[in-house]
């Protein structure tokens, strides 16, 4: 089986973070800050995820930096690249949004998936060869960690994920995801194929 590479749309690949924060910040006058959420902020999450849709934020966010050149370079190495995202929670049509999405940024993936909740990426990622799962969701990432079914899990830099278990690699920005790419396929060439 062909060794899979699983990222995390929102906030993984692009800045809906920033986006986000935002949004709060010129149309409420809510400012999130370091992206901690008030103990009397007035939405709920159903609510946040009408906003984003609202706001047309699914197709304006913005390609994190580093992005197209750590396919890039995943492509090199014959690795399979797959994206899960939980858009299943917008009402719109995710899953053309999404691709079209990906497609606009030049993100040239094997498989996409947009599921509804935990169990479903669990169920899914257990179906490849997961070499790195790279999320930004600490729930997500303690239950892929806990799972064992990726060789190595991981995230970006974030005020919320800094209090990880060591388990779960905390990268700096994609460039780095690269770098750790490359080399735990050089070290290890003769799994990649």
């Amino acid at each position: 089986m062909k060794k899979t590479i699983i990222f995390d749309l929102d906030s993984t690949l692009n800045d809906m973070h920033i986006q986000v924060r935002n949004l709060f910040k010129e149309q409420y006058q809510i400012d999130l800050g370091n992206f901690e959420i008030p103990k009397n902020f007035p939405f709920t999450l159903d609510q946040i995820h009408e906003l984003v849709e609202k706001h047309g934020l699914l197709t304006s966010t913005n390609l994190l930096p580093g992005a197209k050149e750590l396919f890039e370079s995943i492509r090199a190495l014959g690795i399979e690249i797959g994206v899960i995202t939980a858009r299943k929670c917008f009402k719109n049509t995710a899953d053309s949004i999404t691709t079209d999405w990906l497609k606009k940024h030049e993100l040239n993936v094997d498989w996409i998936d947009i599921i509804s909740g935990e169990k479903h990426l669990i169920i899914k990622a257990r179906k490849v060869d997961c070499l790195l799962f790279l999320d930004d969701d600490p729930k997500h990432l303690l239950d892929v960690s806990k799972a064992k079914f990726s060789k190595y899990v991981g995230t970006l830099s974030y005020p919320w994920t800094k209090n990880l278990p060591s388990e779960i690699i905390i990268f700096k920005n994609l460039a780095e995801v690269s770098r750790f790419v490359k080399k735990i396929c050089c070290s290890s060439q003769h799994e990649i194929a």
